[in-house]
């Protein structure tokens, strides 16, 4: 068997799966909400397959830590702008004088 003809076997199957999963939708004795939830079950359960749960863990902190770092960014401006707020009326008196 060829590459070529290797690759083309892959895509019947690839297909094949993809038509197989749609009719098991479109015939599910659950209702849509209860087959989209089996769905993300199922695709978790692939992620955590394929990834590894101990990188997912790594993510979700370094999703955290991005938070806090947003969070801490956020009252350096406003910080700033409440300085500025201050300043202002103290630059305006010495440059009248």
């Amino acid at each position: 068997m060829t590459n070529r003809e290797r690759a083309e076997a892959f895509a019947c199957f690839a297909a094949g799966i993809g038509l197989g999963a749609a009719a098991v939708l479109l015939t599910a004795p659950q209702s849509g909400s209860e087959t989209r939830r089996l769905l993300l079950d199922k695709g978790v359960e692939g992620v955590t397959e394929v990834i590894g749960e101990e990188r997912i863990e790594k993510g979700r902190q370094m999703y955290s830590r991005a938070g806090e770092v947003r969070d801490l960014a956020r009252d350096v401006i406003g910080v700033a702008k409440r300085a500025r707020q201050v300043m202002r009326p103290l630059e305006t008196e010495s440059n009248q004088e």
